[in-house]
């Protein structure tokens, strides 16, 4: 009677044992199950931040977008206003009127530094330099005076006087509102041309004596002066050459 006692108490602690251990089977997996969904939304969580992070470093803001796309503008703006370009325009723009003023010679390298710089072709010299005074209104700006007596432009002539029709260059500048003698370019039918980095209404014809030469004419403006440049029998890259010096 006591064996059979002792066999039934065996057999109730095997079965706790097995219930026991089944149980805590299943908490196991459970806890492992929660483990497993949590390690999960945090890498989830891991993986978007650096995409973020990928995508921040490789597109930029709209803002910033636009400021690049305007300093790229800019430079290449810069950088094309610097590059020469020459485009010369047909016709001329000089003026075949007398001008009615009075010529005094003067020493404009004295008065300007630009002007030991031009670089004129070989040959030519500085034949005659001055300044045009035109007469100035009276009585209410109605009436002319008698007198010239104001200073309107200055003006510079290379030239070589040992040739007959020889080339020459004569350089007019002003700070009036325009130059004697000169046909203000309409800046918006004309193309211009840069020099420099500087604007240049060009102008060319033929020598009809030696069509390896030119007759140049050329307007621009410059440190508050209007300039007017013409050329005669002279080499379109000396006419250029010109140009360039006085628009350094």
């Amino acid at each position: 009677m006591e064996n059979n006692n002792d066999l039934k108490e065996n057999v109730k602690k095997d079965v706790k044992e097995k219930i026991a251990i089944l149980n805590a089977s299943k908490e196991f997996e459970m806890k492992s199950e929660k483990t497993r969904k949590v390690m999960y939304q945090i890498l989830s969580v891991c993986a978007l931040f650096v995409l973020c992070l990928v995508i921040s470093k490789n597109v930029e803001s709209p803002s910033n977008s636009i400021k690049v796309a305007k300093n790229n503008n800019q430079i290449q703006k810069e950088q094309y206003i610097q590059e020469n370009n020459i485009v010369f325009n047909e016709g001329s723009i000089k003026s075949l009127e007398d001008i009615d003023g009075k010529w005094e010679e003067a020493n404009l390298e004295e008065e300007f530094e630009f002007v030991d710089e031009i670089n004129v072709p070989d040959g030519l010299y500085l034949s005659r330099q001055g300044k045009l005074f035109e007469r100035e209104y009276i009585n209410n700006d109605v009436e002319l005076s008698d007198d010239y007596t104001k200073l309107w432009q200055y003006t510079l002539i290379y030239a070589n006087d040992d040739k007959e029709d020889g080339p020459y260059i004569e350089i007019t500048f002003t700070k009036e509102k325009y130059i004697l003698g000169c046909l203000m370019p309409d800046e918006e039918k004309m193309p211009s041309s840069i020099i420099n980095g500087k604007e240049v209404k060009l102008f060319k014809g033929k020598y009809m004596r030696d069509e390896s030469k030119i007759t140049g004419e050329a307007f621009f403006e410059k440190d508050g002066y209007k300039f007017y440049i013409e050329a005669h029998r002279i080499d379109e890259e000396d006419f250029i050459n010109v140009l360039k010096s006085i628009l350094k």
